[in-house]
């Protein structure tokens, strides 16, 4: 994955993400949401196989780049508790 800056101020990001689709950039759009200084965060995407999620982030009271780091930590987060409880899952499966 790699970020391309459209545009950068303290309260509003947007941005490109390349090599991205609808599965990371709306479970990020849905972390950003429980932000209660995030005002806005949405993504567009023109084709899901021609182009790459266009991604904008409106935060109030609180540095829009902040909002998106801790968003971004949280996900690795959940993904690495999802990872525990997944193989967990798998080694007591017992098949019938």
């Amino acid at each position: 994955m790699t970020i391309r800056m459209i545009e950068d101020k303290p309260e509003f990001m947007k941005f490109e993400v390349i090599g991205e689709s609808h599965g990371f950039c709306n479970v990020l759009r849905r972390i950003l949401i429980e932000d209660p200084y995030v005002v806005f965060a949405g993504y567009s995407l023109e084709h899901p196989l021609l182009s790459n999620p266009i991604m904008s982030v409106r935060t109030q009271d609180k540095p829009a780049k902040e909002a998106l780091k801790e968003a971004l930590e949280k996900l690795i987060a959940r993904s690495n508790e999802f990872a525990i409880k997944f193989d967990e899952s798998v080694q007591n499966f017992e098949p019938f």
